[in-house]
């Protein structure tokens, strides 16, 4: 497929493919735990995309979540400037052709949030979880029983208990505890 590339012209099917086959192989990479090999993976179906640019292949929904998958891949991974800029750049581009009333602007709000946790910034962190937060209600038509905003209410749970601001870490116990 590589070689198809190299030498004739691309069309949108072939790029995808070619995308959609080093984002598998990175899948496979992380579920053998070999992080390395994944986001390397994960990089070269970005790669593609951006490559293929003419194409439309930016704004296509696969790259976007690639993408986030990368993001992801590197805040487990504690490389957190790195997330951050893959974050900005995927943002930018929901921004500018989605809006921010989509689930996946809301990953991008959540993972910022993550990692200013994890850097111990309780202010960054707050915003970037309450947006986040904000987002998956939204989309997810109020519903509190969901994934996302299940995990978002875990992390603000958290940041209000180490923050001291108990009241605010009542609010979202008593949000996990009814959906469960």
């Amino acid at each position: 497929m590589e070689n198809y590339h190299k030498t004739n012209t691309a069309d949108a099917r072939s790029a995808n493919l070619l995308s959609n086959l080093h984002n598998n192989l990175s899948t496979a990479y992380l579920f053998r735990k070999k992080l390395e090999e994944a986001v390397s993976e994960l990089k070269t179906a970005f790669t593609v995309r951006r490559e293929y640019a003419s194409l439309g292949l930016i704004e296509n929904n696969d790259t976007l979540q690639q993408t986030l998958s990368l993001a992801n891949m590197l805040v487990q991974n504690k490389e957190y400037d790195s997330a951050l800029e893959i974050i900005d750049f995927c943002e930018s581009t929901i921004d500018e052709v989605m809006g921010r009333n989509n689930l996946d602007y809301g990953m991008c709000e959540f993972y910022r949030g993550v990692i200013a946790y994890t850097r111990s910034q309780p202010v960054i962190a707050e915003q970037h979880l309450l947006n986040a937060d904000a987002v998956f209600h939204a989309v997810m038509n109020e519903n509190p029983d969901n994934d996302y905003s299940k995990s978002t209410a875990r992390y603000l749970y958290s940041l209000y208990m180490r923050w001291g601001k108990k009241e605010l870490a009542e609010q979202y116990k008593k949000i996990l505890i009814s959906t469960h």
